[in-house]
């Protein structure tokens, strides 16, 4: 792409660069996240340019999709020779199908043990296909992306990359090119990547090695890395512990409104599943427990309908589902359609009393379907297991019945009750409102934005939505953002900072040597400050890219420096976004882990302390500490808290509430002993106290 091709974008707005394959005017359910996204910081001011195929649609080059949004097509790779085998595939596995199509049987599904043994020409076949789309079969778009990606980054100097997956490979192809721009990198993965695999196909251990490698390199470094599921997320984190301060759960929503409330049948039960019917989501066990409901007496049938709608993959094709129905008395209440316009689709949702949500062997992620039939304003029937991530997420939400498929006389008193419920007492139930307004995309858009700023300097203006009440980002001038300071400031700001940090540590070492002198001493003699100056290095770089400053070269180099020595030397880790106030103390005794949001000035921590999220819970808030704290060893701060100005935390303790100020705390778990406590005598030295005096001095 030409220059010439964006010249309908000012050239003063910060970039965003947004790789993904599936993007608007794609109709894949995929691309919601990223152009709801893309929208979202087009409108708080941000130029936004997106590579994607974008639908395979006809788009030209530096097309303006929305205000803002600037569209980088890649055309889709032709593979006129993979194609053909495809084809061949699917010719061949036609054939048994239809010879088994009149046969009343449930196909088997992956990886089940009863299934037969494949013959070997069709483990030569599934092990070619396997080696063809290894990662996935976009490869090469991918190639082709990172390198579009690197020149449209070098054109319009873009602050920040967000890669979006799947498919996976784009993760890749932004990795080399924010690698090759010298900008940071947010890897977004709506799917776990290497964790399906592990889940669906056990055995292939050195296919899940390799992918494992690859997944290991892009997480290690993204400056940050968020996931749609707080379990895949863990995993993540538990492999891997150095990522644990950049992964951020942010859930997939729904856009627009909540639909109006569907509450009363008119003494029907109208089943819908509308979308597409995956693999291993398999509808056989709920045809089953229909085919035992219609068998009772009392049930009338005429008042009965299940429609599926969309495409169906695997061995739920429309000829199978048929073949199964034939000679059941669910036949007549069953209704196969193939995929619909929205405009059909909408219609149909509209004569629904219920919608189904097919979510089976899915541990680790959420259809993103499941949103949309929240905010549907109809009753939901979710089959899926009961310690799966959809179930955990819907967990006490009225109007979402859950049930397991592999109980199977349990499906059969939910349909019951369904039946009595929606035909005979002729009511719904729908999820309340305000259950669902958690999960608007405008919440998702919000977090986006939270992560983005942390790891790129990007003046956006906070969400306007009174349900996403967000503090207004001041600035001198008075306009929406933060300006950006100059380098001399920044350099002068710097300086300071660190000769706040030697005063602060000569005081406390009792070097009370007047002179120039003694600050150098101080300097040299202590590792915390060492690490406390090499962080400072690093959240200078994450703040200040220029590829064509000199400094920022030069700071680079010492960042490098500085994590070698704070891995071996200090056996530490800082998050590279977390802002420490000037004249702040790290212990000399190394063993911090620090994922905090802010540090205050003044404060004081020893050793053996780690603050950090709860990303096991989906929490991915971080803790922020306030000026002139004390905390002692051993301690453990995590989740979304504040620790207020002149607290103390005593060692050993382990604290995920917010602290007001002056308090003191103790305790696993902590608990608040006292409250107006002085600890000005603790941060003049670096005594270590179990505890303080229960009244006032």
């Amino acid at each position: 792409m030409r220059a010439a091709d964006l010249s309908k974008i000012a050239p003063n707005p910060p970039t965003v660069l947004i790789v993904t394959h599936p993007f608007h005017p794609s109709n894949e359910i995929g691309a919601r996240r990223t152009t709801a996204l893309a929208r979202y910081l087009a409108d708080n001011g941000i130029r936004v340019v997106v590579v994607s195929a974008f639908g395979d649609q006809p788009i030209e080059p530096g097309a303006e999709l929305y205000p803002g949004v600037i569209a980088v097509p890649i055309k889709r790779p032709k593979r006129p020779w993979l194609d053909l085998l495809v084809r061949l595939k699917r010719m061949a596995l036609s054939q048994p199908h239809a010879r088994s199509a009149g046969r009343a049987t449930v196909p088997a599904e992956p990886g089940d043990a009863s299934a037969p043994p494949a013959s070997l020409r069709a483990a030569l076949r599934d092990r070619y296909f396997q080696l063809l789309y290894f990662t996935d079969h976009y490869k090469k778009w991918s190639w082709r992306a990172a390198k579009a990606a690197i020149r449209v980054g070098r054109e319009q100097r873009a602050e920040v990359i967000l890669a979006s997956g799947p498919p996976h490979s784009p993760l890749l192809a932004a990795a080399w090119a924010a690698r090759t721009l010298g900008i940071p990198y947010v890897a977004d993965m709506r799917d776990p990547w290497s964790d399906v695999l592990a889940e669906a196909y056990p055995n292939r251990r050195i296919e899940l090695r390799l992918l494992r490698v690859l997944e290991g390199w892009v997480l290690r470094r993204a400056a940050a890395v968020t996931s749609t599921s707080g379990t895949a997320a863990a995993l993540l984190v538990k492999r891997d512990a150095r990522i644990a301060n950049k992964v951020h759960v942010i859930r997939n929503g729904y856009d627009g409104d909540i639909a109006p409330p569907r509450v009363h049948t008119g003494g029907r039960l109208s089943i819908l599943f509308a979308g597409v019917l995956y693999v291993r989501r398999t509808p056989y066990p709920l045809l089953a427990a229909l085919e035992t409901l219609l068998s009772r007496p009392e049930i009338d049938a005429q008042r009965i309908q299940l429609t599926f709608m969309g495409n169906k993959l695997g061995n739920f094709s429309d000829q199978l589902l048929a073949g199964w129905l034939h000679g059941k008395r669910c036949a007549s209440v069953v209704r196969i359609l193939p995929q619909q316009t929205s405009q059909a689709v909408a219609q149909e949702v509209a004569q629904a009393t219920v919608l189904l949500n097919l979510a089976q062997q899915q541990q680790l992620q959420v259809p993103a379907k499941t949103y949309e039939q929240l905010a549907s304003g109809r009753e939901i029937l979710l089959i899926c297991e009961d310690d799966c991530e959809t179930a955990r997420t819907v967990s006490g939400i009225t109007g979402v019945v859950q049930v397991d498929q592999s109980d199977r006389e349990l499906l059969v008193r939910v349909l019951l009750d369904l039946y009595n419920r929606h035909v005979v007492a002729a009511t719904a139930s729908v999820p309340a409102a305000a259950d669902v307004r958690r999960f608007s995309r405008a919440f998702s858009n919000e977090r986006f934005r939270a992560v983005l700023t942390s790891v790129a300097a990007l003046p956006i203006r906070p969400e306007r939505s009174p349900e996403v009440q967000q503090p207004t980002l001041a600035s001198a001038s008075g306009v929406w953002g933060q300006p950006r300071v100059p380098l001399s400031q920044t350099l002068h700001r710097f300086a300071g900072e660190l000769l706040a940090d030697a005063r602060f540590y000569r005081a406390l070492n009792r070097v009370n040597h007047s002179g120039p002198g003694s600050l150098v001493r101080t300097m040299l003699a202590n590792r915390g400050l060492w690490l406390l100056t090499f962080h400072r290095v690093a959240h200078f770089c994450l703040r200040r890219r220029n590829l064509r400053s000199p400094v920022w070269w030069i700071a680079r180099v010492c960042k490098a420096i500085g994590t070698c020595f704070s891995v071996f030397c200090c056996r530490s880790q800082l998050s590279e976004d977390c802002e420490i106030g000037a004249g702040a103390y790290l212990s000399n005794h190394g063993y911090l882990l620090c994922g905090a949001h802010t540090i205050g000035a003044g404060s004081l921590i020893h050793d053996r302390c780690t603050f950090g999220r709860h990303v096991a819970r989906g929490d991915e808030g971080r803790p922020s500490i306030g000026k002139n704290v004390w905390i002692g060893p051993n301690c453990i701060i995590a989740g979304k808290l504040t620790v207020g100005d002149g607290a103390t935390v005593l060692p050993d303790s382990v604290l995920t509430f917010t602290v007001p100020p002056g308090a003191v705390v103790k305790g696993n778990p902590a608990r608040i002993v006292r409250t107006c406590f002085d600890n000005s005598g603790l941060r003049r030295s670096l005594t270590i106290v179990s505890d303080v005096p229960t009244e006032n001095p």
